[in-house]
């Protein structure tokens, strides 16, 4: 429990200073208090009292308002505005990630562009966020709350993520969150989820995707098109090579116990 709240706070911490510094599309605004009340009453008809915003902040050109008293951390909130592409997919931001996996209802932050250009409110219920994965099927199906540990049980080992988009600290969270539980290599578990960017003989590493794309989805999805396969070659010099270097560090730790036991 202590390594899993030491886990959770250091990436925490590491994806809010990422968001901060991520490219935003329009700028946020603290809007006056009398403009501030007709949306703070639509929001806690709903339940709503406190908000998040991703793709929003420190832009140009568009601008939109939204009341300072309304605005937490997307951990914390009870509605997350999102942006999302003309048909209502969102724009995979790690808010976006975090927000599904703390069952955050999320919105189209285009209710608060349109707010501020139109100067009233727009109806909420038209402001929907859609599935990617249905859309592609013509299917337009709603994003809601996910409201299960969709990793419970499960068991994890971050190989390298170096260099990927998907950084280690939120990938680590989102696991986590999901009710996932991390071990090192060293782990002596049976049944291990290898989750990295690069083949490595001998064991089945899966893309990164997978994590983020069942959390998108809500759902654990099948892994078989997330699997990492080695490099085609017709030499073979590229399987021989990691092999090669997977025996390698296979005698060494033989080496170092003989050693040890010297």
């Amino acid at each position: 429990d202590v390594y899993k709240r030491q886990s959770e706070d250091g990436c925490r911490e590491k994806t809010k200073a990422r968001e901060e510094r991520s490219p935003k599309i329009a700028r946020l605004e603290h809007c006056p208090v009398e403009q501030a009340t007709p949306l703070k009453g639509i929001l806690s008809s709903r339940g709503i009292l406190k908000v998040a915003v991703t793709g929003l902040s420190a832009g140009q050109n568009k601008r939109c308002l939204l009341p300072s008293s309304l605005l937490v951390d997307v951990r914390n909130a009870d509605l997350l505005f999102v942006k999302c592409s003309d048909n209502g997919v969102p724009l995979p931001t790690a808010n976006f990630y975090l927000g599904r996996a703390y069952g955050v209802q999320v919105a189209n932050a285009s209710f608060l562009l349109d707010w501020e250009e139109k100067q009233q409110l727009p109806r909420l219920e038209n402001y929907l966020v859609v599935f990617g994965s249905y859309l592609k099927r013509g299917e337009l199906v709603p994003l809601k709350p996910i409201r299960e540990h969709i990793f419970i049980g499960q068991i994890f080992c971050i190989t390298s993520l170096k260099g990927s988009d998907h950084p280690e600290d939120l990938t680590m969270e989102l696991i986590i969150r999901m009710g996932g539980r991390i071990v090192d290599e060293k782990s002596e578990e049976k049944k291990i989820h290898y989750i990295g960017n690069e083949w490595m003989a001998g064991m089945t590493i899966l893309r990164p995707e997978w994590i983020f794309d069942s959390v998108e989805q809500g759902s654990v999805l099948k892994k078989a098109r997330f699997i990492i396969e080695p490099a085609e070659d017709q030499d073979g010099e590229a399987v021989f090579s990691q092999v090669r270097r997977t025996e390698l560090y296979s005698c060494k730790v033989m080496q170092l116990t003989v050693e040890n036991l010297r």
